[in-house]
This record gives C-alpha cells, sequence and structure tokens, in this order.
C-alpha cells in the first residue's frame, strides 16, 4: 500500500516522497481501492488487514489530504447518511470518481468479495465526498455487470451530465478445491461480459440514474458506433471549455515556486547534517582536551552559526513561498473577475448592436416618409392643378382640334392629401386635402394632348 501512496504523492508533488503520516492512519491493507478526489485529496475503501494472522475483510473507508510531505488520514467509518446504507466488507472491488458539471465527486463502487469469498452484486454511490455529509446508496444493476471480483472500472465523462462506466475483466468465481485445500479462480471470459458499459446520466432531481447498459454485442452495434460518434464530437468541445491554460506570469511563478520547494528541501537535508556534525562534535569533545579542545569549539560554533543562517534562510524561504501562493491566489480571482467582466459587456454590445440595428431601420423608414412627403410638397408649388375632376371621358367634346396622345386614370381615396404623378409626361397633379370625404374613391381620368390652342371649360383652374 505504501508504494501505491508514493506513487499518488509523486502525482502530486512530482517527486517521490516518504511523507510523514498524522490522523487516523489505516493499517496495513491489501485489496483496496484508492482514487483521486481533487488536487491534494484522496479516498480509500475496503480491502483485506491481518488481524493475529487472520485475513479480515473490511469496510473502512479513509479520506486522506496531501500537503508537501505530510499526509493525514480521517477515518468516516459510521458518519454516512443517505439511504441508511453502511457499505459491507469487501475486497477485490472496483471503483471510481465521477465528476459532472454541476455536481460534486462521487465515488462509485462495483463489485467485490464479501466474506467467505460470497459476490458482492451490488453498485454503490457515495455523493458528497468533498463535503463531509457522505451519503450511500444502491444503483440498481444486472449481476453480469456486477458479479465480479479484481477487474477494472473507468469513469468516462462524455458531456456535463452524461458519465460512462466502464467495466473491464476479473473472475467471477472462487472456490477451494483439491485433496490439499487450494483457492481456484475462473476468470471472465465471456465476451459479452468482458467489456461492459454503464451510461449514467444526471436528472433534474439531483441524482444518477442508470440510462443504459451496453454488453459485448451492444458495443459492436451501428447504434452504439453513432451514439459515441455524437458523445465524441460534442465531448471535445466540451472539455476544450473545461481546460484552463495558465499565462506565461503562472508557469513563471509555478516554476519560481518549485525551485523555493527545492531549496527548502535542500536546507532541511543540510540541516540534518549539522545535527549529526554537532552531535559527533558533542561526543569528540568529551574525550579531549587542551588545544584541541578549543579548535572544536570554534568549528562547533561556525557550525551553529551556520545552522542559524541556513535557519534563517529556510524561515525567508518558506515566507516568500507563502507570499506567492496567496499571490497567485489573487491572480486567479482577479482572471476570473475579468473574465466575468468580458461576459457582461460582451452581452452589453450584442444588444446595443441590436439597438443600433433597430434604429436604422427606424431611420430608414423616417427617411422615406420624409421624401415621399416632400414630392408631395414640390408637386403643391408648381401652380398645376386640377380642382375640377373629369368624371367622364366624353367632356373633352369643348377641347380644339387636336390629338390624344394617352389616357390614365387614377385612383383617389379618401380626404388625405394625394399625389397623381404620370413620370412619362412629367406631369404631377396634386390632390388637396379635403377634396374628398374620408369614406370616398374617385376615378380621375387625366389626358395628354399635342397640338393645337387649349380651350378648357369655365370651371378649369390651371
Amino acid at each position: 500500500m505504501m508504494t501505491l501512496l508514493l506513487i499518488y504523492i509523486y502525482c502530486i508533488l512530482g517527486q517521490f516522497t516518504v511523507p510523514s503520516v498524522s490522523g487516523q492512519c489505516c493499517p496495513p491493507t491489501s485489496g483496496f481501492t484508492i482514487n483521486k478526489i481533487n488536487q491534494n485529496k484522496g479516498i480509500m475503501l475496503g480491502g483485506t488487514v491481518t488481524n493475529d494472522g487472520l485475513y479480515t475483510v473490511t469496510n473502512n473507508i479513509y479520506i486522506f489530504n496531501v500537503t508537501h510531505n505530510t499526509i493525514h488520514w480521517e477515518s468516516i467509518k459510521g458518519s454516512i447518511s443517505g439511504e441508511g446504507l453502511w457499505t459491507k466488507e469487501r475486497d477485490g472491488h472496483a471503483s471510481a470518481i465521477i465528476n459532472g458539471d454541476s455536481t460534486s465527486p462521487t465515488l462509485v463502487v462495483i463489485g467485490g468479495q464479501y466474506k467467505y469469498n460470497q459476490l458482492m452484486t451490488e453498485c454503490l454511490l457515495f455523493d458528497n465526498i468533498t463535503t463531509g455529509q457522505f451519503s450511500c446508496k444502491k444503483i440498481p444493476l444486472p449481476e453480469s455487470v456486477t458479479g465480479r471480483y479484481f477487474h477494472s472500472l473507468t469513469a468516462v465523462t462524455m458531456s456535463p451530465h452524461c458519465v460512462w462506466l466502464v467495466i473491464v475483466g476479473g473472475c467471477k468465481e472462487f472456490e477451494w478445491k483439491g485433496r490439499v485445500e487450494k483457492p481456484i479462480v475462473t476468470y471472465i471470459t465471456d465476451t459479452n461480459r468482458l467489456t461492459m458499459i454503464i451510461e449514467l446520466v444526471y436528472i433534474e432531481a439531483g441524482e444518477w440514474i442508470v440510462q443504459s447498459v451496453l454488453d459485448g454485442d451492444d458495443l459492436t452495434s451501428k447504434k452504439y458506433q453513432e451514439k459515441y460518434s455524437s458523445y465524441s464530437k460534442t465531448r471535445t468541445w466540451w472539455m476544450d471549455q473545461l481546460i484552463k491554460y495558465p499565462t506565461e506570469k503562472e508557469m513563471k511563478l509555478q516554476r519560481y515556486i518549485q525551485s523555493l520547494h527545492q531549496e527548502l528541501q535542500v536546507a532541511d537535508q543540510n540541516k540534518v547534517s549539522l545535527q549529526e556534525a554537532l552531535t559527533e562534535a558533542n561526543k569528540q569533545g568529551s574525550k579531549v582536551d587542551g588545544n584541541k579542545l578549543v579548535i572544536m569549539n570554534e568549528k562547533l560554533e561556525e557550525v551553529l552559526q551556520e545552522k542559524q543562517i541556513i535557519t534563517e534562510d529556510n524561515e525567508k524561504l518558506k515566507a516568500k513561498v507563502d507570499d506567492y501562493e496567496v499571490y497567485i491566489t489573487e491572480i486567479e480571482e482577479e482572471k476570473k473577475q475579468v473574465e466575468e467582466q468580458y461576459l457582461k459587456e460582451k452581452q452589453i454590445t450584442k444588444e446595443l448592436k441590436t439597438k443600433v440595428a433597430d434604429n436604422e431601420l427606424y431611420t430608414a423608414k423616417l427617411m422615406k416618409e420624409r421624401e415621399q412627403w416632400s414630392q408631395i410638397k414640390e408637386t403643391s408649388t408648381i401652380g398645376l392643378q386640377f380642382n375640377y375632376l373629369i368624371p367622364s371621358m366624353d367632356n373633352l367634346d369643348c377641347l380644339s382640334d387636336v390629338q390624344v396622345a394617352e389616357k390614365k386614370l387614377f385612383l383617389i381615396q379618401g380626404d388625405k392629401a394625394q399625389l397623381m404623378n404620370w413620370e412619362k409626361y412629367g406631369v404631377r397633379i396634386g390632390v388637396e386635402e379635403g377634396s374628398l370625404l374620408s369614406s370616398e374613391t374617385v376615378e380621375a381620368a387625366v389626358v395628354a394632348l399635342v397640338g393645337g390652342q387649349f380651350e378648357f371649360p369655365a370651371n378649369t383652374v390651371l
């Protein structure tokens, strides 16, 4: 187990370190599972311990925190709520951490062995494992999934609200055989059970439910390929959104902090060496006299001074590390605020663009109306205006001999000012407001005449 913890600490600190231990440390255990919850926290569940030479399966659960060279253990046995469940003793099980978009990390446990090598055909979910308010509940799954031990389990986040649990291999039976009883295990070789996928979906009610269970045949079907392709496209985009790439300044600070940590370790090693040298000097000092004792005292004084200097430097380095960690936290908070401000300004810009577009449309409409009214106004100033509406084309007989070039009818409706525009002959005739009743509609005939001396009826006004 210590090897596994060293690997875990290496993943966090970037180097192998034998940590000091505090808290409720777990006893030597085998057959357990250990999972990383976040950057410096993990969870350990189950396994087998030895009591007086006898192997005992346990249901122990531990939360541990890793900080620099220290690992702190905390047992959470008896503090799980929910459906009144507490996990049974087990080993050889498999577990994984589910990280959803809007949920806290959740531990899922599948299969394993109970006392007397009995199969644990169940799936458990442990919620709120980072808050201290642990809860446990069962997820119904077929025995073809849960009835196994010494298998592997991986949680793959396909979307913000969908996780695929990939379960591979394992053993399905355990029994003692032979005249001299030996443990015999039976491995899962059925291709339908060898690799299986459980699709979990997070619903609005605030819980994970099983959407589907895929066996070996399902994984080779066209329907599965299409579903995977669809998830894969959205997952690539979604995962890219989650990645926060550090700035050059943040990377520089991180490298500097790492160098400070290395200097601290060197200082600690030097401190140990000086303490050993001091102890040796004290031993030798008890065996000599005179000049040798004076020389050794001088060396001892030098060692003490050097130790004091190193101790002071060590404290300064620790203070610098603390300051830079606070500074990085402030930078991250400032970065978050800038991103929020950017999103707000982006939304405001979008709204302003929409308003500008609406205003441009409204302005264009007003300009068009203004142009129409200008045309009407220009026509009214020409002085060519008919107050006499010709009811019939027969009234033109009173005119002199002329040639009729063309005739055209215009429809006039209501009592508003209107314009009869005959562009072909350059004629614009305005109808004054109030010439008709608002409910009246008439036709006005306009005739284009060519040649001769025009004579108009007495009531014709030019």
